[in-house]
């Protein structure tokens, strides 16, 4: 087995091993590059994500005060996936289009929710959950911004469900809603 001549052309910097060509600097200068390129990816990645993070502040749970939920919406997200804002888990012939949720009171741990929607007369809430995405864990007391969706359950207490709209809340109270016009 013969072994590779090789032979200086030092007029031009090149090698000739065996008829092909080699430029003494070009592993030099593709290493180069190719670091110079990995160092320009990396530093446009972070900008990347920040650009693009569908994620927005922490909020102190305790401290919201309503939220209102639509049908055919998603939830911001940042340590898992986005859900429904409204998700229906029984009886769901008819779903609302909005639901809104008031804080009613808060231990330091857990927040009582009492939500309310246009439902027809002989449908109510059978029971409503509120859950959020917690900012830093699941445990945390914050929670993530825009996050929060619904599960809830519907029931029927007679009547047609396509007859007139009534303002019902989970509790089985009517809400009044009132709206004042006021003109100069």
């Amino acid at each position: 087995m013969t072994r590779p001549s090789r032979t200086p052309n030092t007029s031009r910097g090149m090698v000739t091993i065996t008829g092909e060509r080699h430029c003494a600097n070009c592993r030099r200068v593709a290493s180069q590059s190719m670091l110079v390129c990995l160092l320009v990816l990396i530093s446009r990645l972070p900008l990347a994500v920040a650009e693009y993070a569908p994620y927005g502040q922490q909020v102190l749970l305790e401290s919201v005060k309503s939220i209102t939920l639509h049908k055919g919406r998603e939830t911001t997200y940042r340590r898992t996936f986005s859900i429904p804002q409204l998700k229906c888990l029984s009886g769901c012939d008819y779903q609302p289009d909005v639901v809104q949720c008031q804080n009613k009171w808060s231990d330091g741990k857990d927040v009582q929710w009492d939500c309310d929607a246009d439902l027809p007369s002989g449908v109510q809430f059978g029971w409503t959950e509120v859950i959020c995405e917690g900012y830093k864990s699941a445990e945390d007391k914050y929670v993530l911004e825009g996050s929060c969706g619904l599960e809830y359950s519907l029931k029927h207490t007679g009547g047609h469900l396509h007859g007139p709209k009534k303002r019902i809340s989970e509790n089985n109270r009517p809400v009044t809603s009132m709206l004042l016009i006021y003109s100069s």
